[in-house]
């Protein structure tokens, strides 16, 4: 089952990451939350609203410096086809039509704190500070994917 829900979140976003990284490979980003979720329970559908959201699900991508978010917001402007279709905050959506992506500038100045710098440092970390377990997975730009240990066996059982 590990290694079966590993490969469904790697072939869900290889080309996603292979798309951003043939263009520039330095950069360094992590996806994170309801989107790596969503694959395991098969309810990943870009585009459409859920009862529980008023937006449409979107693949959240994390920074850990301003030099890799600006070069990935470059890369979506000129390369990817997408377009910016809403700014609400430091978060920059995008689409290509059936896909909504949301780049979160790095340490925003909505959370600047001194313990937002520790815990959205890098993907890795990640698991220690997102509400549920099953919201805190990451798959960072190296294919590499973190976890809480409970992760798996909570989104089989539909447990928060």
């Amino acid at each position: 089952m590990l290694a079966e829900s590993n490969k469904l979140i790697l072939d869900t976003f290889q080309s996603l990451i292979d798309s951003i990284k043939i263009y520039d490979d330095s950069v360094h980003f992590w996806i994170q939350g309801g989107a790596l979720r969503r694959t395991l329970d098969k309810s990943l559908v870009f585009g459409e609203k859920t009862n529980n959201f008023q937006d449409p699900i979107d693949i959240d991508i994390y920074f850990k410096d301003e030099k890799s978010f600006n070069k990935v917001l470059e890369i979506f402007k000129k390369h990817l086809g997408f377009r910016l279709v809403d700014e609400i905050g430091d978060n920059l959506y995008f689409e290509d039509g059936s896909v909504r992506i949301d780049l979160i500038k790095p340490y925003s100045h909505l959370f600047a704190n001194r313990f937002t710098k520790l815990v959205f440092s890098d993907a890795e970390n990640s698991p220690y500070w997102a509400d549920f377990c099953i919201s805190s997975a990451s798959l960072d730009s190296e294919y590499n994917l973190y976890y809480h240990k409970d992760f798996f066996k909570d989104i089989s059982e539909k447990k928060l």
